[in-house]
């Protein structure tokens, strides 16, 4: 499973790309590096599909072997540093 963040533009991006019928989770799943992600939002501002603007995303991966219990702690601690931040 992917669970992701993102920032206004690309999550925009994220919605009409999946109003077109695409997947757009396989076209940032591959996302490992700052590189990798600056050359994807590169591309995609290329391709005037992105609004240029700041974009910022958070994806966890989550693997099915890790318990439910630590996965309520993740995403409790990402809540809680999320509002200590805002």
């Amino acid at each position: 499973d992917l669970v992701l963040l993102s920032t206004d533009s690309l999550s925009k991006w994220f919605l009409l790309e999946i109003q077109k019928g695409n997947l757009p989770w396989n076209k940032i799943s591959h996302i490992d590096t700052k590189y990798s992600f600056e050359n994807f939002i590169q591309n995609e501002h290329a391709q005037k599909n992105l609004h240029n603007d700041d974009v910022t995303i958070l994806m966890l991966k989550i693997y099915s072997r890790l318990s439910k219990k630590y996965l309520f702690y993740i995403f409790k601690t990402l809540i809680n540093t999320l509002k200590f931040h805002i």
